[in-house]
């Protein structure tokens, strides 16, 4: 008799777990991207949560950034099962926001939104992707609640990215392709990206949980990068994302022990900055037992930065935003006070015939009758 004890794997109303009109929901799955993008095998990074639509009444849950193709993503989501309204307001943004990948989550989809999606992926152009994926919960025993996301289509939006990649490429765009499938397999074995298609372009993008900060490796004439590149909304920012992370360079260099990294300054004008990176002389035009080297080389400089620069670099984002919020504290509370004496002078003029002069203001106490 086997002694091998396993739990029952049990259903969890999603609708429990995320309250509200789904905005709750909305927030945490602007935070959790990298969840609904593995099985769909993007690398998605947030653009911003619930904007809205300017002349319509519809509002999407989130505009993602589909790292790898730099391609624009609508997210909807809804409780319950799928209905028209959603589907429509998936359609509109299309236009709207120049995406070109639209997510629909629900947590069940009826047959026939499930066919109109296919049927959109069937007849739209190739530069247009649509996904329909069900969120799911689940627990065993007294676990906590477990979210899966399944998605129910896929197939023909996933033929759509790999025709689009492959087709009619020029011969210095196939040997970029040829260079980077092996190593974008290796990296998706490794947990490091969701990617399975390799671009066709000079460079990997890889999310590093903030946005527009990035892991990346880039391969043009003779020589290869790997490195972490700072391009948030500014210069301003951006340098000071770049500083404040340069305070863990001791760390840093600790944990990256064994490999070469130099930290750099600004690089490449304007407010794109890059503070870590590794660099080696190759071209892509090398033997094969070479690129096999080069392949290498970039596979375990892009492991080993990340590595060493997330934790660093959570806590200097954490850092910057406990300043930010301290700073908004600071404004309000003086804006608050600039605005009750505001009020003040406000109920005096309703009160009397005018402003008091300051005497007027002052109290006996600090104002004695004179001798």
């Amino acid at each position: 008799m086997s002694t091998v004890e396993l739990g029952e794997i049990e259903a969890v109303d999603v609708s429990r777990l995320w309250q509200g009109k789904g905005l709750e929901f909305a927030r945490w799955l602007s935070e959790n991207l990298q969840l609904l993008g593995a099985p769909l095998h993007m690398d998605l990074e947030l653009v911003r949560l619930e904007p809205p639509v300017t002349g319509s009444w519809f509002w999407f849950s989130i505009l993602a950034r589909e790292i790898g193709n730099d391609a624009n993503v609508a997210i909807v989501h809804q409780r319950g099962e799928s209905n028209h309204d959603s589907l429509g307001q998936l359609l509109g943004y299309t236009a709207r926001h120049d995406v070109r990948i639209l997510v629909w989550v629900t947590s069940n989809f009826t047959d026939n939104h499930r066919k109109s999606l296919e049927w959109l992926n069937q007849w739209t152009t190739e530069d247009i992707e649509v996904y329909g994926v069900e969120v799911q919960a689940i627990k065993i025993g007294d676990s906590l609640p477990a979210q899966r996301f399944h998605p129910v289509v896929f197939a023909d939006a996933w033929s759509k990215r790999t025709q689009r990649a492959l087709t009619g490429l020029s011969p210095d765009a196939q040997r970029r392709h040829d260079f980077f499938q092996p190593l974008v397999e290796k990296l998706w074995n490794a947990g490091f990206t969701n990617q399975t298609t390799a671009p066709t372009s000079g460079g990997l993008t890889f999310p590093s949980g903030f946005t527009g900060i990035s892991y990346n490796a880039s391969f043009g004439g003779d020589s290869a990068w790997v490195y972490l590149w700072i391009s948030v909304g500014s210069r301003a920012q951006s340098a000071q994302i770049h500083d404040a992370l340069l305070r863990y360079q001791p760390e840093i260099a600790q944990d990256i022990q064994g490999i070469e990294f130099d930290f750099f300054g600004e690089r490449f004008g304007g407010w794109r900055r890059v503070s870590l990176g590794a660099f080696m002389q190759s071209t892509l035009a090398a033997p094969e037992e070479q690129l096999n080297e080069l392949r290498s080389w970039a596979y375990e400089h892009l492991l080993k930065l990340r590595e060493a620069c997330e934790p660093h670099l959570a806590t200097a984002m954490a850092e910057l935003r406990a300043y930010q919020e301290m700073v908004n504290t600071e404004e309000e509370d003086h804006e608050g006070r600039v605005g009750d004496m505001g009020n003040a002078f406000t109920q005096m003029e309703m009160d009397g015939d005018g402003l008091p002069n300051a005497q007027e203001l002052l109290t006996e106490e600090d104002y004695p009758e004179g001798p």
